[in-house]
This record gives C-alpha cells, sequence and structure tokens, in this order.
C-alpha cells in the first residue's frame, strides 16, 4: 500500500533527492540485493535510524540537527 501525507506529498530540497539516489546507487552496487533496491527503501532505513536516534541518549543531537537544518533552510 501507499500512503500520502495529509493534503500533498513532502517537499524535498533537490539536494536531499540527489542524496537519496546517491545512496541508492552506492548500496546498490556495494550490495548483492541489485534490482530488489529501491528508493524508498533507503528513506525508510534512514526513517527507522532516525526514530531509533530520536528515541536514545542521542536524541539532544539528533533535536540539534533538525534545528540546524531548519535553519539552514531558510537559507534557500
Amino acid at each position: 500500500m501507499i500512503y500520502s501525507l495529509g493534503s500533498h506529498p513532502p517537499r524535498l530540497w533537490p539536494q536531499d533527492v540527489d542524496l537519496v539516489h546517491r545512496l541508492w546507487m552506492e548500496l546498490a552496487i556495494r550490495s548483492e540485493i541489485g534490482s530488489q533496491l529501491h528508493h524508498r527503501d533507503v528513506i525508510s532505513v534512514a526513517l527507522r535510524r532516525f526514530d531509533e536516534q530520536l528515541h536514545s541518549p542521542q536524541a539532544t543531537q539528533a533535536l540539534e540537527d533538525v534545528r540546524h537544518e531548519i535553519g539552514s533552510g531558510e537559507e534557500n
């Protein structure tokens, strides 16, 4: 199933899309997964890892990273 997040899909910066694609290509080359690997898999793993970090002793750093990202996004 595919789910929509609210009334519109989330906006992504071009550099975020590029990063997902670069990671996807690197994983496809370095792993034995091949054509079974999709961009959404990279994003799913990243989101789960962020969730784990947010609920761990590294939560303060995760929140600081989000604050930094919000600040850097305002400049673009």
